[in-house]
């Protein structure tokens, strides 16, 4: 009974997992979502109207972005939407978190839209 019993261990050794791949393309999905949704116009008239947001969830991690105060809701729901659309697809994955410089100032540019101070 043991060569069997080796036999039904052989798959669980060899690894049955998603592919890199599969995990690349779930995170970048993910992380795609969400920063699509953030590169709409972020207007101010001060500081004050920006704010750093962390972008990441569960499968996907891009550091910080500075957005618009208004346009919060629509971080919100763009990583809730990236995590019930993309990161459901994650399972057997293991995110490896990047490096992140913190944004540690906010302004209101030139321009009229946020960015890193």
């Amino acid at each position: 009974m043991r060569p069997y019993a080796s036999l039904l261990l052989a798959p669980l050794l060899i690894g049955c997992g998603p592919s890199e791949q599969h995990c690349r393309d779930v995170e970048d999905a993910a992380a795609g979502h969400v920063l699509d949704a953030i590169e709409v116009d972020q207007p101010c008239t001060s500081a004050d109207n920006c704010e750093v947001v962390q972008v990441n969830g569960s499968c996907f991690d891009v550091c910080e972005r500075v957005i618009a105060v208004a346009n919060h809701e629509v971080y919100e729901q763009a990583v809730a939407e990236a995590e019930a659309e993309d990161c459901v697809d994650y399972d057997g994955c293991t995110l490896i978190a990047p490096p992140c410089v913190p944004v540690h100032d906010v302004a209101c540019g030139a321009d009229g839209q946020c960015t890193a101070g």
